[in-house]
This record gives structure tokens, C-alpha cells and sequence, in this order.
């Protein structure tokens, strides 16, 4: 039973949040900061495995099971608010739109930031980003 949890939990980790940390590492960085973004960002990723990894036992030890996944499940609804707020939709959009975005984003850190406020959520319509796509 342990074996098949661990195959079944790899698994639905590799086709739900486990690509999409990648694929957005490589997409949110102009391309000249995209090697020292992308690696600052993966070794941030690793030290945070590392914080799991060292506290999840002594956290069990320390507090029981329960409470200790009620913790790790508190910062996974972090995360998940953080990325539905903040991070922007990229599909159908080339690494050139999406640098576009952010420097627009840059330039005027006051624009709209709460989905009630801009027409889409992220990049805005097609329409106004780029030539709409055949």
C-alpha cells in the first residue's frame, strides 16, 4: 500500500503542480536576466525542499502528523492563492508578449491588479496584447 500511495502521489504531482514551476521559471524572465532568474529561482526550490526534508520529522515529533500536514497544506493554499493572484496566464502567448507584459508591468507598478479591474486575467484580451492568432 505504501509503495502504490507513493507511485499514485508522484504521479498526480508530475501532471498537476510538478511542470508547472518549470515551464513558468522559463517564461517570466526577460532574456537577458533568464539564466540568473531561472537559477536563483531553482536553488530557492531546492532549499525549500531542504526545509521540508529537515523539518517534516521533527515537526511529527514535535507536533504529530496531523498538525504537521495541516502545516504543509496551510503553504501549499498559500501558494495556490499566490499563483491564481498573481501570476500571469501565459498560454498562447510568445516569450516576446510575455516579456512585453511584465516591462509594461514595470513601468506602471500602479495598473490594474484585482481581476474585477482588467478584462482578463494576466496578459488582457488577445486583441490587446498582440494580432490575434490564426
Amino acid at each position: 500500500i505504501a509503495l502504490a500511495s507513493l507511485v499514485v502521489y508522484v504521479g498526480a504531482f508530475a501532471v498537476s503542480w510538478g511542470w508547472g514551476f518549470w515551464l513558468l521559471n522559463s517564461e517570466l524572465y526577460p532574456l537577458e536576466l533568464r539564466g540568473r532568474g531561472t537559477g536563483l529561482v531553482v536553488m530557492v526550490q531546492w532549499a525549500a525542499n531542504l526545509a521540508v526534508s529537515l523539518t517534516f520529522l521533527l515537526l511529527i515529533d514535535a507536533i504529530g502528523k496531523p498538525a504537521t500536514f495541516w502545516i504543509y497544506a496551510g503553504f501549499a493554499a498559500l501558494a495556490f492563492a499566490f499563483t491564481a493572484r498573481f501570476v500571469p496566464e501565459t498560454n498562447g502567448r510568445t516569450l516576446e508578449e510575455i516579456e512585453r507584459y511584465w516591462r509594461r508591468r514595470a513601468r506602471d507598478p500602479s495598473g490594474p491588479r484585482s481581476s474585477a479591474a482588467r478584462p482578463s486575467r494576466g496578459l488582457g484580451r488577445p486583441s490587446e496584447a498582440s494580432p490575434p492568432r490564426p
